[in-house]
């Protein structure tokens, strides 16, 4: 799935996978990751993704109430911590 095609319809719940890969074709090993989701500025849900094969954040996403909603996930390849944010739909 691609991000600009991340659209639920309310009452829907579903995985959600981001595969974290290296510009340098290196292996990567994320050590911890979370996430939060945001509908107007308040956050609705938040937790641990869970991490398969080193490199897969998994999320349990559920439809809410329609409207957008930003999801936002923190992630960590020792050293550095990284974040990314992507919106999604629900109507």
């Amino acid at each position: 799935m691609r991000l600009d095609e991340l659209c639920f319809l309310k009452g829907e719940r579903r995985y959600v996978q981001f595969e974290i890969l290296s510009t340098k074709q290196q292996k990567v090993v994320v050590i911890a990751a979370d996430y939060t989701i945001k509908h107007d500025g308040e956050i609705v849900d938040s937790g641990n993704c869970e991490i398969i094969d080193d490199s897969i954040l998994q999320i349990m996403v559920d439809a809410f109430d329609v409207g957008s909603y930003d999801l936002e996930i923190t992630y960590t390849i020792a050293p550095e911590v990284r974040k990314v944010r992507c919106k999604f739909h629900v109507g």
